[in-house]
């Protein structure tokens, strides 16, 4: 077995852990991404995040793979989030928190040198956390106090309780689907990746 083949198998055998002990959260967060409109980009996400590494191998090869112990306080502190999240009743939490361990378990098989090199790859890999519709009633309550001010400037009288407005027409209500959560969330994904991609 080579350097770098012994150490991609401590890799696989570490996130396999990872997976197979934290199935659950695993399991939630890729159903979120299969049910939920809002983050069914995250499906892309995930052979992007794999496009991104093959794009560095020419960079990474001539490196030698290392154990780097350090990162063991990473995968520690990445519990602590997920114990948090776990106490609270948060998924948020303990989805992230597993996402930061298979981070720390990256660094901990390949080493620092490793980590420099696939730094974006790894930092894109947190917005695989499903996060954001908290968002939604804000939104909400913004594009509702939007519409009441387009309203009055073109001169129609309208009124605004939460998220219903009413007027001479009729009563309308600023719909969850109206808040625009499900494009931002969206769209933070795809211009961090086409930022890195298009600029220095």
């Amino acid at each position: 077995m080579t350097l770098w083949q012994r150490h991609l198998a401590a890799l696989a055998l570490l996130a396999g852990a990872l997976l197979a002990i934290f199935h659950r959260d695993a399991a939630d967060m890729a159903a979120i991404w299969w049910n939920s409109s809002t983050f069914t980009h995250c499906l892309l996400m995930v052979p992007m995040i794999g496009w991104l590494v093959s794009l560095r191998v020419p960079l990474i090869r001539p490196l030698a793979p290392a154990c780097w112990w350090p990162a063991l306080i990473w995968i520690a502190g990445a519990g602590l989030v997920w114990l948090v999240g776990e106490a609270a009743g948060v998924a948020l939490f303990r989805q992230l928190g597993l996402i930061l361990m298979l981070q720390g378990a990256v660094a901990a098989t390949l080493g620092e040198k490793l980590v420099r090199a696939l730094l974006f790859p790894l930092a894109y890999a947190l917005l695989l956390v499903p996060f954001g519709e908290e968002l939604v009633p804000l939104l909400q309550t913004l594009t509702a106090h939007v519409s009441v001010f387009l309203l009055h400037l073109s001169g129609l009288e309208a009124q605004m309780e939460g998220v219903f407005i009413t007027t001479r027409a009729g009563f309308f209500e600023v719909a969850e689907a109206c808040s625009g959560v499900n494009f931002l969330i969206a769209m933070l994904a795809y211009s961090v990746f086409a930022a890195h991609l298009c600029f220095k």
